[in-house]
């Protein structure tokens, strides 16, 4: 039977909307800022001071009567040429920057390496500091302070100076991305551990532990509250970051960026405007819902602090702990799944693949639409609204066939990595000579329709089959694993991307073949290699030996029961962790 455990703070309505809240306020960063604008402006004003002084003149700048030759001009399925005259073109001179006055780097490899960087750190901070977000009494203080420095980085995007040589400070958009997508991660990770404390506190939850119910019966409770909080939660943000695409295209209307024979420093302008926007809203989402939010104070840190009279030696040895605690953490669980667990590591490995693919397919995307297809401010904004809606609606759509059908979770992820395979698979097309394949615009939106059905769908499947594979009991330890693995992958396909494109103008094409063996190879290997009823019976047996070990540990320990319990969440609770 489910212990009845004192509670201290009922989680409230109030409460609840204050988090779903916070998640409307922070997604459009990830949605509006990262995926979209930032990587448009790296490359705008990069691209803008790769050819500052150089001989050929815009062509969309000059008169049609007057126009000078030679003169630059994006071509659609080719990119930027060099016209000689009104009928010919030719390939641009090798345009590089030259990277803190050091490496010469293509602008569009730069926007591509800069996401890798700043996911790279932001992976590194989640290891290190992501642990610390289930222990002490400040997770709710850090949360704002952390929301409220990544806003602020986020609005500092609209501190580049706006007139004509602005490209001459085309390096400090790289560096903002790296700062303000580490704050948002960081933001995430305390956002995300007050789900379980809040699900531990709900009256609902409370109440069937209280009244004693079976421990079929308060699991399913607590799973039915947890997915219903955690669904909504996840719409709300979708709902936050389309609103504020919606204002992104106001404010770049405004701004001119979106006028046909826009300057380079309006549509850098436009692009800055949209990030200041998505930095303020997140910053004033942040202060009003944290205010409505409990601080849920979590357990102290598993290793006593030491005394004041303590040693040098002490004191080092305390503070080296609590560095290393995430990373300690993450490789315990690693050799965990390693040794114990075959089938959910075989299925991280497969994860770590083939999400990379799809994080990059999100970042890179909106290059490849500006620079080899010459999509507009305007076109971009139509390709950005279209994702995260169709997402939505395959998220739906996935889920009826999966119920109609009695399809399992890991059916529905092998179709949707099929299906996402077509992705890159029409993209190779492009060496055909046959005109297709990501050459024309209409194709884009094609591209953005389709990767959005597969996105939502494989984002919600892929987070419940590995569920099943996660021992019951240990669900915060691999779901933090689970995250790590997620950010830890993607930096590689957009470095990948980078050097690419570094090495050839048809880098970003080269990209699908890339791209096609992320979708393909975790499509075959989960298909023919991943067991779910193994999985979730490997799972099962790990949880039960685990609780004989602390039953043993239990019955030969009852006089120190004392030392084992702790305040968690408001809710009086017995800590059988082992450190």
């Amino acid at each position: 039977m489910a212990a009845a455990l004192q509670v201290t703070t009922f989680t409230t309505s109030k409460e609840i909307r204050a988090w779903y809240g916070y998640d409307a306020a922070n997604s459009p960063y990830s949605q509006v800022v990262i995926a979209i604008f930032a990587p448009l402006l790296m490359e705008k004003l990069a691209d803008t001071h790769a050819n500052h002084g150089a001989a050929e003149l815009t062509c969309e700048e000059q008169d049609t009567e007057t126009k000078v030759y030679p003169c630059r001009a994006c071509v659609e399925g080719v990119g930027d040429r060099l016209f000689t005259n009104a009928n010919t073109h030719v390939s641009l001179p090798n345009r590089r920057v030259n990277l803190f006055g050091s490496v010469a780097i293509n602008p569009v490899a730069y926007a591509s390496l800069f996401i890798s960087f700043s996911v790279i750190f932001q992976a590194f901070s989640f290891v290190t500091f992501g642990a610390h977000a289930d222990y002490g009494a400040y997770r709710l203080a850090l949360l704002r302070i952390i929301a409220i420095l990544g806003a602020l980085s986020t609005m500092a995007f609209a501190l580049i100076p706006g007139g004509n040589d602005n490209h001459r400070y085309w390096e400090i958009p790289g560096l903002l991305t790296i700062v303000s997508n580490v704050l948002f991660g960081l933001s995430v990770v305390y956002y995300n551990a007050f789900l379980p404390l809040i699900v531990a506190n709900h009256p609902e939850v409370v109440s069937s532990r209280q009244n004693g119910d079976a421990d079929d019966v308060y699991e399913a409770v607590q799973r039915r509250v947890e997915n219903e909080i955690s669904s909504k939660g996840m719409t709300w943000g979708y709902a936050g970051g389309v609103l504020m695409l919606l204002v992104s295209g106001g404010v770049l209307l405004i701004s001119g960026a979106l006028a046909k024979d826009a300057q380079p420093h309006v549509i850098a302008n436009g692009y800055k405007f949209t990030c200041l926007v998505a930095g303020t809203w997140w910053l004033v989402g942040t202060l009003a819902c944290t205010a409505y939010m409990h601080p849920r104070p979590g357990p102290p840190l598993p290793f006593k602090k030491p005394d004041a009279d303590a040693s040098i030696l002490e004191r080092a040895r305390y503070y080296s702990r609590v560095a290393t605690l995430g990373w300690v953490s993450t490789a315990r669980t690693l050799r965990k799944s390693y040794t114990n667990l075959p089938t959910t590591f075989l299925y991280l490995i497969i994860y770590f693949i083939y999400s990379d693919t799809f994080s990059t397919i999100s970042s890179v995307g909106i290059l490849y639409a500006r620079s080899q297809l010459c999509l507009g401010p305007g076109s971009l904004f139509v390709v950005a609204v279209l994702v995260p809606l169709f997402a939505l609606l395959g998220n739906m759509l996935w889920l009826k066939l999966s119920v109609a059908y009695n399809l399992s979770n890991r059916f529905m992820v092998v179709l949707i990595l099929a299906a996402s395979a077509l992705i890159p698979a029409w993209g190779l097309l492009s060496f055909t000579g046959i005109g297709l394949g990501f050459q024309k615009q209409w194709e884009v939106y094609l591209l953005s329709v389709s990767f959005g059905l597969c996105l939502g769908g494989l984002q919600s499947y892929s987070r419940t089959l590995y569920a099943n594979f996660v021992p019951p009991g240990s669900e915060s330890e691999f779901f933090a694993l689970y995250e790590v693995t997620d950010k830890g992958s993607s930096w590689l396909g957009p470095m990948i991307v980078a050097a690419l494109n570094q090495g050839s103008s048809d880098g970003l094409r080269f990209a699908f073949v890339y791209l096609l063996v992320g979708t393909l190879v975790p499509t075959i290997v989960l298909f023919f290699f991943v067991d779910e009823t193994k999985g979730r019976a490997e799972a099962e047996a790990y949880a039960e030996g685990e609780s004989s070990k602390k039953m043993i540990v239990s019955d030969t320990n009852d006089d120190d029961d004392d030392r084992h319990h702790h305040k968690y969440g408001g809710i009086q609770m017995l800590d059988t962790s082992t450190i």
